[in-house]
């Protein structure tokens, strides 16, 4: 986008969804705008207990709108892309990308030492876990 900080801010959301069956305060509904200068900003809106998907809105996943398109991520590494005409321009699957993401993360350096010194942590005696 080309910006360096945001020049304003505006925000509203609440909890209401299922009011009072939980101790839950944070809210369950938001939307933030957030403004960067003359022409450049970005809106976000979240749910996180609704699961209705009003036209234009989805129940879960996430949507980015640009000057250029808009990608939809369906979740799990799982998106599409289209033009500024809707056409789809690119679609990837998730399931192979998501498992090398997670084995990149998951993998504990078992080859290297000083990594390994890193994947535990010191214990009071009694307290180490078990498995």
């Amino acid at each position: 986008m080309g910006v360096t900080y945001l020049t304003k801010v505006s925000s509203f959301g609440g909890r209401w969804h299922d009011v009072g069956l939980d101790d839950w305060e944070a809210p369950d509904t938001q939307e933030i705008q957030l403004e960067f200068g003359p022409g450049k900003g970005i809106s976000w809106f979240g749910r996180s207990c609704g699961t209705y998907g009003a036209p234009g809105y989805k129940a879960n996943g996430i949507i980015c709108h640009g000057s250029k398109g808009t990608i939809d991520y369906h979740g799990s590494g799982s998106y599409s892309v289209y033009d500024l005409d809707n056409k789809l321009v690119k679609k990837v699957g998730g399931d192979g990308e998501q498992r090398s993401n997670l084995a990149n993360i998951a993998d504990p350096g078992l080859d290297d030492p000083q990594a390994m010194k890193l994947w535990t942590r010191d214990y009071e005696p009694g307290w180490e876990p078990t498995v």
